[in-house]
């Protein structure tokens, strides 16, 4: 009887201290950590960049004759505007006229003996080779004859494109040689805006929607521009050289002028974020912040960051979207996949 009431007390004890402890476990869950949170949105800032950058021709060629001789006619001079297929230069074409000629005779008469030896050959009286022989010098007459009619052509040298003269490199009435320079030709129907961008801007450049740009000076305001190249390697500046083509057909914008290039963000990219630095906490050498989803649980998310701000703000470049809602205080007290109450704001 003395060992049944000692059983019965212990089991009382153990039931006692269960309930107790399943109280206090209920206890812990009850008690959430509340933490400052916010909801993050592209500021206006972030929604586009703003940059200084150089104009520069397109196209700057220098063009020459494709035959030699003596300059007939060069009355252009620098900074003059020529229109695509107006005439820049002429050379004396008198002995490009006399080698026409003979290449002319030269040819007819080849074409005549090469149409009788064929006659003879078809009626069987010629053997196959001599009619070979007549053939090829046939058509070398022949090939000397559009020779000379080239020189002839080429004696007068047209504007490729339209442009403005940038650099007159001979005199009139000089002997010029094929391939000698005449002039530069520089081509501003089209330009290209130069400018620079730091490495945490690269992969925005992914995500452009439109580029405008204003010249204070030619009294140009939002032009738009297209996007030429991003240069693959950074300089010794440690910045990306970009290149732009803009039109230039009312001829305004001057090559060196300065112009301000602004980058819209596409709206439905990933945009870059701000939010105070004290949200993000490294872990591995990885930057992350807490995000606060429906349930009120706490995920770890991996963000790029870029540049810190005088007011203790930093730029978040990838991993963040608009409109989450992450921890700003107190990053270091929880954990993944803790719920979390939102503090009050006062």
């Amino acid at each position: 009887m003395k060992k049944l009431l000692i059983l019965l007390q212990l089991s009382a004890v153990i039931i006692f201290m269960s309930a107790c402890g399943g109280t206090k476990e209920e206890k812990v869950e009850k008690e959430l950590r509340y933490v400052k949170s916010i909801t993050v949105h592209p500021a206006d800032a972030a929604q586009h960049f703003n940059y200084f950058g150089t104009v520069a021709e397109s196209r700057l060629v220098n063009i020459s004759f494709r035959t030699g001789g003596r300059l007939d006619q060069m009355n252009i001079s620098e900074g003059d505007y020529l229109k695509e297929g107006e005439i820049i230069a002429r050379i004396d074409s008198r002995d490009h006229n006399l080698q026409l000629k003979a290449a002319k005779a030269q040819f007819e008469q080849s074409k005549d003996e090469y149409a009788r030896y064929k006659q003879l050959y078809e009626r069987k009286k010629l053997p196959e080779n001599t009619l070979q022989k007549m053939e090829a010098a046939f058509l070398m007459t022949e090939s000397n004859y559009e020779t000379a009619q080239n020189a002839l052509k080429d004696c007068i040298l047209k504007a490729p494109f339209s442009g403005y003269v940038f650099e007159s490199f001979v005199e009139n009435h000089e002997a010029v040689a094929p391939g000698q320079p005449i002039i530069s030709l520089l081509d501003m129907n089209t330009v290209e805006i130069i400018f620079h961008i730091p490495e945490e801007h690269m992969e925005q450049m992914d995500n452009i929607a439109s580029i405008t740009f204003d010249i204070a000076h030619a009294n140009i305001k939002n032009r738009s521009a297209a996007l030429k190249s991003i240069s693959k390697k950074a300089g010794k500046n440690n910045l990306f050289e970009v290149r732009l083509l803009a039109d230039n057909k009312d001829n305004r914008i001057k090559s060196g002028m300065t112009a301000t290039i602004s980058l819209e963000l596409n709206e439905g990219g990933e945009q870059c974020m701000i939010i105070p630095s004290e949200a993000v906490f490294q872990n591995n050498n990885q930057s992350y912040v807490w995000v606060i989803q429906d349930d009120y649980r706490l995920k770890k998310q991996q963000v790029r960051i870029g540049k810190a701000h005088n007011n203790g703000s930093i730029s978040i470049l990838k991993g963040l979207k608009n409109g989450a809602h992450i921890v700003t205080a107190g990053t270091h007290f929880v954990i993944e996949g803790q719920e979390v109450k939102i503090a009050d704001k006062n």
